[in-house]
């Protein structure tokens, strides 16, 4: 889909809002730097204050823009899916983490659990106007545990689209474990970095303007990247892998990643309706 056409604002308005925000940048600065953001960022020109503010000058953010990726590809697990990012392409692709749902039968809002976000990713795998898939609500009956949840989240995406994917996860620590389980899914070790299909983040700034540690330790984390640690574990984990089926819990005591291979009757009983052929 090709997009630009709608301008609500003049170019004057938006070089106005660009300039106050590198203004902002660079006279304020952002609250709470990590020790890992500030290692990073000091020696590229970042400055911090007296106040513990990492204040970003303006010709080190217009360097940064300059030298960013314009253009890139939005790897999906099936390659017919894979989109093409930038230039004037526009594409949908879903977001939230909504902690409810409106459930269609009893017709009121209740909890979102995990079978949920399977449903929503079959839903989105089928319409063509949807072109990626990000996590749509949270698996509310796992929030206790946020790997229980993260990994189950995971495997419930993968299981009910082939479109390119992403979801924030609660901690930089559990990349290398996302990395094993997406190996496992490719059918050999490091496939997954060959072709990254799967995007993870959070929201690095938090109000009023300050860093939010654990999604910024995500965003500046090595382990977000390729790493030995990930490919390693790849050898050492079950090979049972998942499948287009509904997702039940992928629950580790030990925290070694491992899938169970889950049947439609425990999804349908979880939610006490049988789950539409896929």
């Amino acid at each position: 889909m090709t997009g630009g056409r709608f301008r609500p604002l003049s170019e004057r308005d938006l070089q106005r809002i660009h300039a106050t925000a590198l203004d902002v940048l660079e006279q304020i600065g952002v609250g709470e730097p990590t020790p890992n953001i500030v290692e990073a960022a000091i020696p590229k020109g970042a400055v911090l204050s007296d106040g513990g503010r990492l204040c970003f000058p303006r010709s080190l953010m217009e360097d940064l823009i300059d030298g960013s990726c314009k253009e890139f590809t939005h790897y999906a697990p099936n390659p017919e899916y894979d989109i093409q990012i930038g230039g004037d392409r526009v594409h949908f692709r879903t977001c939230g983490e909504a902690v409810n749902i409106f459930d269609y039968e009893t017709r009121e809002a209740r909890p979102s659990k995990l079978v949920d976000l399977y449903d929503t990713a079959r839903l989105a795998d089928r319409l063509t106007n949807i072109h990626a898939f990000c996590q749509t609500v949270v698996a509310t009956e796992h929030s206790n545990d946020a790997f229980v949840h993260d990994t189950n989240a995971l495997y419930a995406q993968l299981a009910g689209t082939q479109k390119a994917l992403a979801m924030s996860t609660a901690t930089a620590a559990h990349i290398d474990h996302f990395i094993t389980l997406l190996d496992l899914f490719m059918g050999r070790e490091g496939a997954f970095l060959e072709r990254p299909f799967f995007n993870f983040g959070g929201c690095p700034i938090v109000s009023p303007l300050r860093f939010g540690a654990d999604n910024a330790c995500i965003h500046s984390s090595p382990t977000a990247g390729p790493t030995t640690t990930g490919r390693k574990r790849a050898s050492e984990t079950p090979t049972n892998s998942p499948t287009n089926e509904p997702p039940r819990s992928c629950r580790s005591t030990t925290r070694s990643t491992s899938i169970r291979r889950p049947t439609r009757a425990s999804a349908s009983a979880s939610r006490s309706r049988s789950s539409p052929e896929t």
